[in-house]
């Protein structure tokens, strides 16, 4: 018996043209994005399928993950983090 995809909720919008609508971004247990949206249902995979959302989410990511590569290197300036990359 196949087991049933689970999904973790990582975005939720609010529709631009339907009050009260809300657009749901989830993420299954391979990393994999989908949406509820009409542009990501109705899009072919085939064709790279994507939506406003889920680049939001994509870019939230984006975003995070450089904070944190940021924080890491928490060593001064820039001259200083460039001199200790050039072994200075």
């Amino acid at each position: 018996m196949a087991r049933k995809k689970q999904y973790t909720v990582v975005g939720q919008f609010p529709s631009s043209t339907e009050a009260g609508k809300t657009y749901v971004v989830k993420e299954d247990e391979k990393g994999q994005l989908s949406c509820s949206c009409p542009a990501w249902i109705f899009k072919k995979p085939s064709t790279g399928r994507t939506c406003p959302h889920v680049e939001d989410v994509l870019g939230q990511r984006v975003q995070r993950d450089m904070r944190s590569s940021l924080r890491q290197l928490d060593g001064g300036s820039l001259g200083d983090i460039f001199s200790r990359l050039e072994g200075g």
